[in-house]
């Protein structure tokens, strides 16, 4: 699945063009094919382990669709640490 996505959603979306301007468009193109089953990898572990620790299958998907949303958004992904200052500030302590 990784190979489909890879090129169903990598070219259509226009991800190469991040790396015209460093003409990096192949190195970050195998970058991003590699990290791609890798997160679909982590993904499915997390899941199922999530779940067979629930006492139902539903509820445990929903706590694991709920974990991987808090990890994109406090990962800075969705929200860059300037956009969430209050949060990050045990960051900067322990540093």
């Amino acid at each position: 699945m990784a190979v489909v996505i890879f090129f169903f959603y990598y070219y259509p979306v226009g991800l190469y063009r991040n790396a015209q301007h460093t003409d990096q468009i192949h190195l970050r193109g195998a970058l991003y094919f590699l990290f791609l089953p890798q997160i679909m990898l982590w993904g499915s572990t997390i899941t199922t382990m999530i779940i067979a620790g629930m006492p139902t299958t539903e509820e445990g998907a929903n706590i694991a669709n709920l974990l991987f949303s808090l990890a994109l958004v406090f990962c800075g992904i969705l929200a860059s640490p300037e956009s969430l200052p209050g949060f990050w500030i045990f960051v900067s302590l322990q540093s």
